[in-house]
């Protein structure tokens, strides 16, 4: 378990889930729910101990691992790695965003879903888009 920080929720979900019922969808609804129930958090969604195991390119700033919600607006466009950036919205104001690094089930043990999630990171350090985790 991570340093136990102020202000910070460990959410931890083991799923064994078989590919063929997954729903990304359902996913990623449970983090948008996620995300518009807390006062601006970053949520983090991984497999196979992305992170833990030191995958990520700046071990100092949120990892992006299979998906990274953020509570800001980020532009499709400066994202073209990923394979989606969604607006999330409440009250019809756009309130965050939730990149994707992979629509199917991402391994953090398998070095191209690895290599993907690595390059949207240096792509939103590059845009000054991935905070320290000191400053949240």
């Amino acid at each position: 378990m991570p340093n136990v920080r102020p202000n910070w929720v460990w959410l931890q979900l083991n799923l064994n889930i078989d590919s063929h019922q997954f729903d990304i969808l359902r996913l990623i609804n449970l983090v948008s729910y996620l995300a518009l129930s807390r006062n601006s958090p970053y949520i983090q969604v991984e497999s196979n101990e992305y992170t833990l195991k030191g995958k990520q390119v700046f071990p100092d700033r949120l990892s992006v691992g299979w998906m990274l919600y953020q509570p800001r607006v980020i532009d499709k466009s400066y994202l073209p790695m990923a394979e989606d950036v969604i607006p999330v919205y409440q009250n019809n104001e756009q309130t965050g965003t939730l990149i994707i690094t992979k629509k199917g089930i991402f391994d953090g043990q398998n070095q191209d879903d690895i290599d993907k999630s690595n390059d949207v990171e240096i792509q939103l350090v590059n845009l000054g888009l991935l905070p320290l985790i000191t400053e949240i």
